[in-house]
């Protein structure tokens, strides 16, 4: 995929320092350029909040989809954006309501991260209930997406069909002896990295 000069600089920019383009500054980490190159996704945390913004390389516009300022997404953060081949982007999320202590004891997290698709301006859960799903990543086709799920009882790599997103297939568990499995990456072939 060719990458312009403008969408590399804003690449090499969010991911922790800031560019001017167009007379507008954009500062932001974790960025994610969609397949055809016209939109960078990323995180930016602004005092206890991660939010989330797509911003289009043609007219120079951020569009937030998680701000946590907002009465609907008070308490969300937002981070990990990951594009489809279909311009969808999947992205983790959470509302953490619950102190460090409870959601860390030895019970299990009690809430955590889940993963979100967001397509056309349209959002949807794929992963939820109380585990830290996080690090997702599609495969070539579009169709599944890869992630690192931490459960009470699991803590590996699992994966999750974008259509029929049911429940998660946990499928690489974390060698023992504090040791875990991180950023699952699929290379075009289809084969699994990690």
């Amino acid at each position: 995929m060719k990458m312009s000069f403008v969408a590399f600089l804003l690449s090499v920019a969010l991911t922790g320092c800031s560019a001017i383009d167009n007379g507008c500054v954009i500062e932001g980490e974790c960025p994610a350029i969609s397949r055809d190159g016209t939109k960078i996704a990323f995180q930016r945390v602004e005092g206890t909040r991660m939010h989330l913004g797509v911003l289009d390389l043609k007219g120079g516009e951020v569009e937030w989809i998680v701000r946590g300022e907002t009465a609907a997404t008070a308490k969300e953060n937002a981070c990990q954006p990951a594009w489809g081949p279909d311009g969808s982007l999947v992205y983790a999320y959470a509302n953490l309501t619950n102190t460090a202590y409870q959601r860390f004891s030895s019970k299990g997290p009690k809430d955590g991260y889940r993963l979100r698709l967001w397509k056309n301006g349209q959002a949807t859960d794929l992963v939820g209930g109380f585990a830290r799903n996080y690090s997702p990543s599609f495969t070539p086709d579009g169709r599944s997406v890869y992630f690192c799920r931490q459960t009470a009882s699991f803590h590996g790599i699992a994966t999750v069909d974008v259509a029929d997103p049911k429940s998660p297939k946990e499928l690489i568990a974390a060698p023992p002896y504090d040791s875990g499995l991180s950023q699952p990456v699929v290379s075009p072939d289809g084969r699994l990295r990690t």
